[in-house]
């Protein structure tokens, strides 16, 4: 069977290229033919773009524009390592369809595939995010194929109304829906939706396997404690600093930021301690076993994710501020029990969705 997956592969975040490498790499072993689908519209984030002016004051005449790409020439510049670390992972790892595409109606021009597959991450998100307003993104193209969906997230509670026609219009007709979130399925339900909630495709994997993709970056000391997050990197940096005492190491710095995914996965995983508002870096922190710290962000409905992986996995006291005082090291063996088995239930859902069975 020849699958297509499309997802956002392609937008520089760790989580976003990895999810994409472990459900393409999960399906890959049943036994498909998988190409993800190397689809990126103009509206997803660009590293590097030497002549995009994004600000309405930069953009209203020719010679603001220049200045601003003038301005913005050194700070490109210093995102190439990045860049290329991103694209050299994902054209070596992710087995993208030969052409690219940047607009829903060229994807009618694919041809060949049995099956489409949309998800993970927060691709169904519409009230801040234009990929749950891209058709694309609920398999438009599809036609009378087979038309699945796997952990797609919303990363909010609501959705605006072009979300909601896509919705309304496309699910409908898919043969099997799944989400990541607990939330996400109470949402479907409001539109007579039927959905699984299942777990992001990284846990699809062993942890040896993501050993085996990481890499050593360098510079890294010895012991560390690694920092990721989304609000203020200053902060968690003096909060892993009050913690441990030891070196930190910023994935938000300029010397460390510039990393790729397979240095990502090493860093977590050789941590003393991960402090983050991240997902997937705590998803990865459970597959490794790193101790870890959540961090709550400003944005409530971001940290809905958080705490539904810590829910299912009763670790809800490494959320920050839950606790009087937080032991450093974490005991995972409830975590390793449950995670062990949503991954089967996971494989199930895949397995019977793409190929009627179960088992395989």
């Amino acid at each position: 069977m020849k699958i297509g997956i499309i997802t956002c592969h392609d937008v520089f975040n760790y989580g976003s290229s990895l999810q994409a490498y472990a459900l393409s790499t999960y399906l890959s072993g049943l036994g498909g033919q998988i190409e993800v689908i190397d689809y990126k519209p103009e509206y997803l984030y660009r590293l590097i773009d030497f002549m995009g002016v994004e600000s309405p004051k930069w953009r209203s005449a020719w010679w603001k524009r220049w200045i601003f790409r003038a301005r913005m020439f050194p700070v490109h510049l210093s995102r190439m390592p990045k860049y290329c670390r991103y694209k050299r992972f994902n054209r070596k790892k992710l087995n993208l369809t030969r052409r690219h595409f940047t607009t829903e109606q060229d994807l009618h021009q694919l041809t060949g595939f049995d099956a489409y597959i949309c998800g993970s991450d927060q691709i169904w998100g519409s009230v801040k995010n234009r990929c749950g307003e891209d058709s694309a993104f609920y398999l438009s193209f599809a036609g009378d194929k087979k038309k699945i969906s796997y952990a797609a997230s919303f990363g909010a509670a609501e959705v605006s109304a072009a979300g909601e026609e896509c919705i309304r219009r496309y699910l409908p007709s898919f043969h099997a829906v799944s989400v990541r979130e607990r939330s996400g399925v109470m949402l479907l339900e409001q539109y007579g939706i039927s959905a699984r909630q299942v777990i992001d495709p990284v846990f699809l994997l062993e942890k040896a396997e993501w050993t085996r993709v990481a890499r050593k970056p360098r510079g890294l000391p010895e012991r560390y404690v690694l920092t990721y997050g989304y609000d203020s990197s200053t902060d968690l940096s003096a909060l892993a600093t009050s913690l441990t005492g030891l070196p930190v190491v910023s994935l938000d710095s300029k010397r460390f930021g510039q990393y790729g995914p397979k240095e990502f996965l090493y860093m977590i995983r050789n941590a003393e301690l991960v402090v983050t508002s991240s997902f997937h870096a705590i998803a990865f922190s459970l597959i490794f076993e790193t101790p870890f710290v959540a961090v709550q962000t400003g944005n409530k409905e971001l940290f809905e994710r958080l705490e539904s992986i810590l829910r299912l996995t009763k670790l809800e006291n490494r959320i920050w501020g839950m606790e009087a005082s937080m032991p450093l090291q974490v005991d995972f063996t409830w975590a390793r029990t449950v995670l062990a088995q949503e991954k089967e239930q996971a494989k199930a859902f895949l397995q019977e969705a793409l190929y009627g069975r179960k088992d395989i």
